[in-house]
């Protein structure tokens, strides 16, 4: 598995009230911390998408994108109070017996992100392989995300379905908290389609109808993703998708007003502050079907406010080679009247008996009898002396490292709830 490049953040109001031009600067006032967050998105340390992609000077024109291709550039929410998750059924596998932080061999590090890292973990007592993401307290409180957090841990511990990643129980010590996930060694959608440039139909229908499967389950529970693109989409061994990375998503029974997600994949609605709900998935899937086959996305520019007025404008325009019915979905997808976009108007159903999907045996598909188009190539894992540039204080997050340090936590009770040691089932 690639590692995972940290992405840049940066604090968000609700209501954005448009200043300089159609876009500028918001302000937000939290019920739970007594601050005053004023944010100009123009200050976005934003990396053009000329040095992410390689687009054909007549974006009509179809062509791979080629070389190396940096994360995008992430808008992220500040802190507020989430409404519960309404629980399906629950995906925890492990037994009081087997969960304990200290039952658990770290195996290598797979990758780093802004509040610390993600190691391939083993448990001593079954054997079982895990993904342990490993969180900083003083970095969640000092970047205001212990809500987000919280919200995360709760909406991924009611989930249980074949294409989202699996959360299995949560640990904390002095210093950090330790999410066990399901591991998958497959890889990010990201890296494919970096290596492969683009991919053909076949290949993206596959992972657009597995995606809709886990955004169909998503949306029965009113939970918005709210940041699909092919970073936030893994892949296990077999080739099939784990949708991951659920800080965005919220339960939304009408409607919400923050700006989160990525620029080239946010709805128009949230761009203009208008309230959003689950449609912006449906929207994002669009825009993800258009990268993967061409290569770039629909929407690009050199700063996020280009991007957001060719969205807003519906400005794109399709490569000669997308065929009529891929032209189609994505059109009806990208339609910026979301009560008339194709998984809204008709719910998830007009999706998927769209003629694009035609062929997928939906049953087949949900049940995991369709073979995937690509079975990975498992990359051997990197030394720790790969990540210590990046992240110095590595051993901080090892799962080696004594219970009891010279650390002292301040933080009391504040992250009772993760340690869930005594309490899974």
């Amino acid at each position: 598995m690639e590692s995972v490049v940290p992405l840049r953040k940066i604090d968000l109001g609700r209501h954005p009230s448009f200043a300089d031009s159609k876009f500028g600067s918001m302000t937000e006032s939290t019920s739970d911390e007594d601050v005053q967050i004023q944010v100009n998105i123009k200050a976005v340390n934003y990396i053009p998408v000329q040095q992410r992609f390689s687009i054909p000077s007549n974006s009509s024109a179809g062509g791979a994108a080629t070389g190396p291709r940096s994360t995008r550039s992430r808008v992220s929410p500040s802190a507020r109070r989430e409404p519960s998750v309404r629980s399906p059924k629950l995906g925890r596998t492990m037994t009081s017996a087997n969960a304990a932080l200290i039952n658990f061999e770290q195996l290598h590090t797979l990758g780093y992100g802004s509040f610390g890292c993600v190691h391939h973990v083993k448990n001593r007592v079954d054997g079982r392989e895990y993904a342990c993401k490993v969180l900083n307290k003083d970095k969640v409180v000092q970047k205001r995300q212990v809500l987000h957090l919280k919200n995360e841990k709760n909406i991924l511990m009611s989930l249980n379905n074949t294409f989202i990643i699996q959360m299995h129980t949560s640990f904390t010590d002095e210093r950090n908290i330790y999410l066990m996930l399901e591991y998958c060694d497959g890889g990010e959608l990201f890296h494919l389609l970096r290596r492969a440039g683009r991919l053909n139909v076949r290949t993206s229908q596959f992972y657009a109808a597995e995606i809709t499967l886990a955004l169909e389950y998503l949306h029965s529970f009113n939970i918005a993703f709210r940041d699909l693109k092919p970073e936030n989409i893994l892949l296990n061994r077999s080739g099939h998708v784990k949708l991951c990375d659920f800080g965005f998503a919220k339960v939304v029974d009408d409607r919400t007003w923050t700006l989160c997600g990525t620029p080239e994949y946010l709805a128009p609605e949230v761009i203009m502050g208008t309230g959003h709900d689950s449609a912006v998935d449906w929207w994002a899937l669009g825009v993800l079907i258009f990268e993967m086959i061409a290569g770039y996305p629909p929407f690009y520019g050199d700063q996020p406010f280009e991007i957001y007025e060719k969205i807003c404008d519906s400005a794109y325009r399709f490569p000669s080679s997308f065929d009529p019915l891929t032209r189609d979905v994505i059109s009806r997808l990208l339609s910026l009247q979301k009560q008339l976009r194709l998984g809204v108007a008709g719910g998830p159903a007009s999706v998927k008996n769209h003629g694009f999907f035609a062929g997928i045996d939906w049953t087949l598909l949900a049940n995991l009898q369709l073979e995937p188009p690509i079975i990975p190539a498992v990359s051997p894992p990197k030394p720790d002396s790969y990540f210590r540039e990046a992240l110095p204080d590595l051993d901080n997050y090892s799962l080696q490292r004594p219970k009891y340090d010279k650390y002292k936590s301040v933080y009391g009770e504040l992250f009772k709830e993760f340690d869930m040691s005594f309490n899974a089932v």
